[in-house]
């Protein structure tokens, strides 16, 4: 896949994976059981619902780029300034919407 071409539904995803690689790779965790085990533990508290999942995804795209994604990609990328570029063009079609909202269909008509 072409750098940037990440639909927001997708760079949502990688932000997920990334946070969870921030947890499993925290320095409490110095073998990889110990790592398996705290992801062992998420996975359990998320079926037994202790995470409120049905809520999530409700957060607008525009409140995520702007709180979040922008000052993760000034401090970790060295192409930020197009990062800024292409969430501008993203959040003029899909900024309003919930990341529920958001889907292949939305993303790929919004043109």
């Amino acid at each position: 896949m072409v750098e940037g071409s990440e639909t927001p539904r997708e760079m949502a995803m990688q932000t997920d994976r990334f946070l969870l690689k921030v947890i499993l790779n925290h320095p409490a965790h110095r073998t990889q059981w110990e790592a398996d085990q705290a992801e062992a533990k998420i996975k359990r508290e998320i079926f037994e619902g202790k995470y409120d999942i049905a809520a999530s995804g409700k957060e607008k795209l525009k409140h995520f780029i702007v709180r979040d994604y922008l000052p993760w990609t000034k401090i970790n990328k060295a192409s930020f300034r197009n990062e800024e570029s292409r969430s501008k063009m993203i959040l003029e079609r899909l900024g309003s919407k919930s990341f529920r909202e958001i889907t292949p269909e939305i993303s790929r008509n919004s043109n």
